[in-house]
């Protein structure tokens, strides 16, 4: 069987329209993550729901929101955003946890990497010292995000199926020597 033919088969097939579909939301989702997220050396806010993390004194990490930097310092002014150097995490409930990368990149800076897994989920990527924060990157991963690539999905499944069809039909109608022997 030569490649025309079994891809004519696959995408014309009715088992492989929900694959399509399935594999096209899947990577819609992803897309409409990354297209929403922020870039602040292009002059973009952060999102105010991304997640940092913050060493309070005694020790322990706290996992804050970038809306909430200014009250926690007031609240908080023995507080530090630098954290201990390499891969660290921590749970917040028992749905949540943060996990993050510390990375030095001055004598007092870091360069940290923190991710949220929750409900929703974050990744956030800024520079911190011990009393300021300077936000990179933000992404979100928010399950309406599903909603939103379901159409595109089912257009992008819809036309597989259809090339499919059109690529069946021409092999029907292909004449007997030239690749369309029955």
């Amino acid at each position: 069987m030569n490649a025309y033919r079994l891809t004519a088969l696959v995408l014309g097939s009715s088992f492989f329209f929900p694959v399509s579909c399935t594999t096209s939301m899947y990577a819609g989702t992803h897309a409409i993550a990354h297209l929403k997220a922020r870039d602040s050396t292009r002059g973009e806010e952060p999102h105010p729901q991304a997640q940092l993390v913050a060493v309070v004194p005694g020790g322990s990490l706290k996992a804050l929101d970038f809306s909430e930097i200014d009250a926690f310092k007031k609240k908080n002014p023995q507080a530090s955003f630098l954290l201990p150097e390499g891969k660290g995490g921590f749970s917040i409930s028992d749905e949540s946890s943060m996990s993050f990368v510390a990375t030095a990149t001055g004598p007092e800076t870091q360069t940290i990497e923190a991710t949220l897994r929750d409900e929703t989920g974050t990744f956030s990527r800024y520079e911190a010292s011990s009393n300021t924060i300077k936000p990179l990157y933000t992404r979100l991963w928010y399950h309406g995000y599903a909603f939103q690539a379901l159409f595109i999905a089912i257009a992008i499944a819809y036309g597989l199926r259809a090339i499919g069809r059109r690529m069946q039909k021409t092999l029907k109608n292909a004449p007997r020597g030239d690749g369309g022997e029955a």
